[in-house]
């Protein structure tokens, strides 16, 4: 590592410098972190570990299907596990020793929206459509960055109306298929961003996406893997593995409730808060799933988007 960008990439002052987070997440700095501390950071190597599978769950074009869901519900499992470790007693606080909520309620609905996803793309019968490098805000963002560049000279207008949106995406859309397929011209901008995110014509119409037969082997994979890896920081617990790896009954409620906020600071100073998994009755998980995880997931699937892709065709 160098002690140039190692200084800068360690630096709390810009919480938004993603290219810094990508950097001290990659394997290598996991293996330094063994090194050096023989042992002693492996609280910290594990924390690295989440955060560089759920980057290159959607990120890496190189992952196969069930290597992506392999990754991100690994993730899941060990978020939960942890998560119902420390409201076993009163040593931990969620609001200062836990993931923000917004953090990890990120990571529950992008797992399960995968999921949908993938197994729409196979029963439609669609696997150039999972894309997953694509599906960020980041692709939105430089289409909208090209049509402002698009503006006539001299005129300096950041927003513009729908019709001039419409008149400029054609133009947009052959400018940025020029930079993908330049071979003669190098985007030194457009090289980084094919690296980090991929681009549109890498489509999988190759692969094969994984049946629910082995989507479900996968996720029992992925909960014995989530508990040996907690398991080895000494983060234990008792009980059978469906009620340690539920998805919090508590949390399902105030998702219910629409109260999703600062709830963590208050429930982790009252009793109620600190012993949450121990108090509710395991009736509400009689099933193997958590009534929320159902609500998302419908949610998700029943979802009634219009397709514009035709829309403004040439007659």
């Amino acid at each position: 590592m160098q002690k140039s960008k190692s200084t800068i990439d360690l630096s709390s002052a810009d919480k938004m410098n993603y290219d810094s987070a990508e950097r001290i997440c990659k394997p290598k700095v996991r293996e330094l972190l063994g090194e050096v501390f023989k042992g002693e950071a492996a609280g910290t190597s594990f924390y690295l570990e989440m955060m560089d599978l759920v980057r290159s769950i959607f990120l890496d074009t190189t992952l196969s299907p069930i290597e992506r869901i392999g990754r991100i519900w690994t993730v899941v499992f060990c978020l939960r596990y942890w998560r119902r470790w420390m409201t076993c007693d009163n040593a931990y606080t969620l609001a200062k020793n836990f993931i923000s909520s917004n953090a990890y309620l990120f990571i529950e609905i992008n797992a399960h929206s995968l999921l949908l996803y993938m197994r729409k793309c196979r029963i439609e019968n669609t696997p150039e459509h999972l894309l997953v490098w694509l599906f960020g805000s980041q692709q939105c963002e430089s289409f909208f960055r090209g049509s402002r560049a698009l503006c006539p000279v001299g005129l300096n207008k950041p927003n513009m109306t729908e019709g001039e949106f419409l008149d400029r995406a054609r133009k947009v859309d052959a400018s940025l298929l020029l930079q993908q397929k330049s071979s003669d011209i190098i985007y030194r901008r457009v090289e980084q961003k094919r690296n980090r995110c991929g681009g549109s014509l890498n489509a999988l119409k190759e692969v094969e996406i994984p049946s629910d037969d082995d989507l479900a082997n996968e996720l029992k994979k992925c909960m014995q893997t989530a508990k040996k890896k907690m398991n080895s920081l000494g983060i234990k617990l008792t009980g059978e593995d469906i009620e340690n790896f539920t998805f919090s009954s508590q949390y399902g409620k105030k998702l219910r409730g629409n109260l999703i906020s600062d709830w963590e600071d208050e429930d982790d100073d009252g009793d109620d808060g600190q012993n949450e998994d121990l108090d509710h009755s395991f009736e509400e998980i009689a099933s193997d799933q958590d009534p929320c995880d159902l609500e998302v997931l419908k949610s998700l699937q029943q979802a009634n988007l219009q397709d514009f892709t035709n829309h403004f065709k040439d007659p």
